[in-house]
């Protein structure tokens, strides 16, 4: 299967295009996502700019519906719930944005899938570039 890397506006369905943008949230994103974007570091670790993330994803979206946090080997999983007893729903690889050998790109994608259980998106993100990988694309991806 070749993977093809659409831009925000073709990967959204349709639906969502009509939908009328609520404009507090669209500037509370804007303020979350300069607080996520100058909090980053160079010299710091994965793991702080994990724990970025998983603060930024609280405050935009998840907490308290969901819950957010590692499990096993996954850098970061969102649950359908807010317990660590729900499935999980988002599996996220976090790389340190100065890590560019580690990033997948389009290209070494399938190189860079591990497969997992049943999951709705993966997400590979090292701040600056965040792939989303529908469940269903990530499945052809792997078996391929």
């Amino acid at each position: 299967m070749k993977l093809k890397e659409l831009k925000p506006r073709k990967a959204l369905n349709k639906a969502f295009l009509k939908i009328k943008p609520n404009w507090v949230e669209i500037e509370g994103f804007k303020a979350n996502l300069i607080w996520l974007l100058d909090a980053t570091n160079d010299t710091e670790s994965e793991e702080f700019h994990k724990n970025l993330v998983s603060d930024f994803l609280k405050k935009m979206y998840y907490d308290p519906a969901h819950f957010i946090n590692t499990k096993g080997r996954n850098d970061l999983v969102i649950h359908n719930g807010n317990s660590a007893q729900s499935s999980v729903g988002i599996i996220i690889e976090a790389k340190k944005p100065t890590n560019k050998a580690e990033m997948a790109t389009t290209g070494n994608l399938k190189s860079k899938l591990k497969r997992s259980q049943r999951i709705l998106i993966l997400m590979i993100l090292n701040l600056w570039r965040w792939l989303s990988i529908l469940g269903e694309s990530y499945g052809r991806a792997t078996k391929n």
